[in-house]
């Protein structure tokens, strides 16, 4: 039960339990809709690290699984030189 559920039966003893049931289920929905943002957040930081990471240090061969379009722009735009 949430805190707002323990306030509202500190002030009036009688409380539905479809009122309990819906307080339960919105904060399990708030909840774990900012941990998936924070999630997708970090997720999308780490793949950005990565790309920058790899794009720094030459070796355009670690990415894998990006287009080889894209490798080729990301080089490009970053001034680095290629084989």
């Amino acid at each position: 039960m949430s805190l707002v559920g323990l306030a509202a039966l500190f002030y009036k003893q009688n409380i539905s339990l479809l009122v309990l049931i819906v307080i339960l289920v919105l904060s399990v929905y708030v909840v774990t809709f900012f941990v998936d943002l924070h999630a997708d957040a970090s997720e999308g930081l780490s793949i950005t690290f990565l790309a920058e990471e790899y794009v720094e240090i030459g070796d355009y061969r670690q990415v894998k699984r990006a287009p080889p379009q894209l490798v080729e722009e990301l080089l490009v735009a970053s001034d680095i030189s290629y084989p």
